[in-house]
């Protein structure tokens, strides 16, 4: 397959450029605005914002954290902000910012205040999903609708309004297998990884989504991948994993209440077992799994890959054209994989011409406004399954 350009932000119409010259801005005066800062971190903010659209990125100066896997990485991405690969640039400016707070020596999150209260301001949504869980027999097609709408809420971009969760419509589900899904989990599995994205509402659905799976004995183990430091604004770390689980259990809500302290007896038991390995947060293609992550998804029964971002790097963000089929793209992969996303980017495979005709006449900003969303399982054969190595070697030199 020949594969298309890595996406990036040359063009005047694109996202990827709005976000360079956007969203990027508004990030840092975020940052400004909720976190104690010294006058030199404000200089320096100020700095970098300026620095972005007339410079080519630099390299890390302070040695500490991933520093010499970013600047090995660096030595081949000199370019300017937006003729680099856009996915590469998301990546860089997040560990800027951390570089310039000096996050590696102090450890404090700069968007703990932003992803907290995002938490808490959804907590009667939250409620409401744990009881509608305890009162369904078999709420799988609920939790996949719940875990599939949770992922609009971005706190870098997208904010998502009280109701928005609870009233999305099935018909803006523009591929939907959750019936297959739901036959997908009448086997017994031993393995289930979840690659989570945003923390404070959709970290919940995907811990409730967990509760259950373990519960009616779906899944004999869960693992919780997630980025290792703050990223992305809204992104999970552990920290944000046992402040959701905390919250559980202080709700004062007992369903919930029960849920979380289950999970946490989970977490204790290694039942459930949360990860943060480095790769998460480099600026690298699935493709480019490490060692650890390609021997540990070969032995998952099923992958799922949440949000804008993992799909952006199982595809290795490029300018598919919008109808390339995606097992064909993803064969790579050592694993069954569900893709859980609602669409906050230009970038989607899997699709019919006339849908997609229909949707840019219905609206034109469908890949971007998050009101679209994807529930797409994709299920491999035994015999790839078990071919895990010559798949990665034939692909071991593909870079972003």
């Amino acid at each position: 397959m020949i594969k298309p350009d890595n996406i990036n932000a040359i063009k005047l119409d694109s996202f990827a450029l709005f976000t360079i010259t956007n969203r990027f801005p508004h990030i840092i005066k975020e940052i400004k605005s909720n976190n104690i800062l010294n006058k030199e971190q404000v200089v320096e903010l100020d700095i970098f914002e300026s620095e972005i659209l007339k410079d080519n990125l630099k390299m890390l100066t302070i040695q500490n954290g991933d520093y010499q896997l970013w600047n090995d990485i660096l030595f081949s991405h000199k370019n300017s902000w937006v003729e680099e690969p856009f996915l590469f640039v998301e990546f860089y400016f997040y560990r800027r910012i951390l570089e310039i707070l000096s996050y590696f020596k102090n450890r404090l999150d700069p968007y703990k205040p932003i992803k907290q209260n995002a938490l808490l301001s959804k907590s009667r949504e939250i409620i409401t999903i744990a009881n509608n869980l305890n009162s369904k027999c078999r709420p799988i097609k609920e939790l996949l609708a719940y875990n599939l709408w949770s992922n609009r809420a971005d706190l870098s971009q997208i904010q998502q309004s009280e109701s928005d969760l609870l009233d999305s419509k099935e018909k803006n589900i523009i591929i939907n297998d959750t019936s297959s899904v739901i036959k997908f989990f009448e086997r017994k599995l031993n393995q289930v990884d979840i690659l989570l994205d945003n923390s404070g509402l959709e970290l919940s659905v995907d811990l409730i989504l967990s509760y259950y799976l373990l519960e009616v004995n779906i899944s004999n183990n869960i693992f919780l991948h997630s980025k290792s430091y703050p990223i992305f604004v809204s992104d999970a770390i552990p920290d944000d994993v046992l402040y959701t689980l905390e919250f559980f259990v202080n709700s004062g809500n007992d369903v919930l209440k029960n849920i979380g302290e289950k999970l946490t007896s989970y977490i204790k038991d290694k039942i459930i077992i949360i990860d943060s390995d480095p790769f998460w947060t480099l600026p690298e293609s699935f493709l480019d799994f490490n060692s650890r992550l390609k021997n540990h998804f070969a032995h998952s029964d099923l992958v799922i890959i949440k949000g804008d971002l993992h799909y952006r790097r199982l595809v290795e963000d490029r300018y598919w054209d919008y109808t390339t089929n995606l097992s064909k793209v993803i064969e790579y992969f050592p694993a069954n994989t569900l893709i859980i996303r609602a669409l906050k980017s230009e970038l989607v495979l899997g699709l019919t011409d006339g849908v997609i005709q229909k949707l840019f006449n219905e609206d034109p900003n469908w890949l971007i406004n998050g009101k679209y969303g994807i529930i797409q399982l994709n299920e491999k054969q035994k015999s790839i399954l078990f071919n895990v190595d010559s798949l990665y070697s034939e692909n071991a030199n593909n870079t972003l």
